[in-house]
């Protein structure tokens, strides 16, 4: 089917296909039970995250836009000092 589908197309494809495998292998198996790419409740369109299930063990993996490595970053690190700071102010 990939070579029905422009160039541009098969690669990207073909590249997240790659990813999970990666994600996958890393998480122990390579033969998870399911892998469902998960669509929008508004129009049944799919998006960009995927579920990944396989015996006790579920997984969610969402593609990231470039920014949002920084914006989840600066969030864990004020997370972290409230944390800090509720912490001490209980102690």
């Amino acid at each position: 089917m990939l070579g029905r589908l422009p160039q541009e197309a098969a690669r990207f494809f073909g590249g997240m296909v790659t990813a999970l495998l990666k994600i996958i292998k890393a998480m122990g198996s390579l033969a998870p039970a399911e892998v469902k790419q998960l669509c929008h409740e508004e129009d049944g369109e799919p998006y960009s995250v995927w579920r990944i299930i396989w015996a006790d063990k579920t997984r969610t993996l969402k593609e990231a836009k470039e920014y949002e490595p920084e914006i989840y970053l600066t969030f864990l690190k004020i997370v972290s000092r409230l944390s800090i700071a509720w912490q001490k102010s209980i102690s």
